[in-house]
């Protein structure tokens, strides 16, 4: 029952996130979806696992983020109470996901009152994300020496010793290992508690369907970021995968080791949304909707994992 209600929660928040987006009749939308189907999202959604609240935020959340910043009306008082509650909500299930709350910052001040109104309303989805952040984990920051860790690990004085040493670690495993965390992983080459490999073919696919659902199929599109939304919001993704690698340093990295450890795939796919939000463009335009054709590519590709999951499984046992 657990997993089915999980699955139902996720179903329901990711249906109104796809909605919010297609309010504006921009394809983007489309993308939602796909990355909503991807194998490894499904999985995590239909297990028992706070994961599917933290994915049911995110694309909540960045739903709405896109809508206030692309819609050319004034932001309603539900719809910021929305993004308040998502923001509030999000920050103090994982640390590395609080600068998802800076997201706020994208919205333009012509979409509220008054630039007062605008800046008050920033500052207070920031603030109150903050203090909730440390309302609910101030005993685990302040007694971070006293954490169980399987084996011996670095400590936060390791890191202001050699900061620059860490630096390296955290470099050197994004340069060799980004797509395989970031991208194939969080599609879904990974499953079942990472303990079946998906043929390398399978997430391939999938990526490219996620990369061409970016292309526009009319030049009226409104979900196109600026340059500087952009910029703005690769730094709020870089700086979550920062956390994730420092956090994954701190907890779960052998003493010594040349890469960060135990960083799973699963912890980026809150950021897919987002990540592809600043890949569209008005450059490339599609002379025809391709969104069926990507969706029945995707469902198949889905099939096709069921059946070699199915396969293995039963060889297994």
């Amino acid at each position: 029952m657990a997993r089915l209600f999980n699955l139902i929660f996720f179903v329901l928040f990711t249906y109104f996130a796809v909605k919010k987006l297609s309010s504006l009749g921009a394809n983007f939308s489309i993308t939602m979806f796909l990355i909503g189907i991807m194998p490894m999202v499904l999985h995590q959604a239909a297990s028992i696992s706070y994961d599917t609240f933290i994915f049911s935020i995110a694309f909540l959340l960045i739903a709405y983020i896109l809508f206030a910043v692309n819609n050319e009306r004034k932001l309603s008082k539900n719809e910021f109470i929305c993004i308040f509650i998502l923001s509030v909500l999000i920050a103090p299930f994982r640390l590395i996901y609080l600068p998802l709350c800076f997201l706020c910052l994208l919205i333009p001040k012509e979409r509220f009152e008054s630039e007062k109104q605008a800046l008050i309303a920033k500052v207070v989805i920031i603030a109150s994300s903050i203090l909730i952040l440390l309302v609910f984990n101030i005993n685990t920051m302040l007694n971070e020496s006293d954490i169980l860790r399987p084996w011996a690990t670095l400590t936060l004085t390791d890191v202001f010793n050699n900061p620059f040493g860490v630096l390296r670690i955290i470099l050197r495993t994004v340069g060799e290992r980004f797509a395989e965390y970031f991208l194939l992983e969080g599609i879904g080459l990974l499953m079942s508690g990472r303990t079946l490999r998906i043929p390398t073919i399978i997430p391939l696919v999938l990526l490219i369907v996620l990369l061409l659902s970016t292309i526009n199929y009319h030049t009226d599109d409104l979900i196109v970021l600026t340059g500087g939304q952009k910029l703005f919001s690769l730094v709020c993704i870089a700086a979550c995968c920062f956390l994730a690698f420092f956090a994954m340093l701190l907890f779960w990295t052998p003493y010594g080791s040349l890469f960060v450890e135990g960083i799973q795939g699963r912890y980026f796919i809150p950021l897919l949304p987002l990540f592809f939000a600043i890949l569209k463009n008005r450059v490339l335009i599609s002379k025809k909707e391709i969104g069926p054709i990507l969706m029945g590519v995707t469902i198949l590709m889905q099939c096709v994992t069921l059946a070699y999951i199915v396969t293995v499984t039963v060889d297994r046992y």
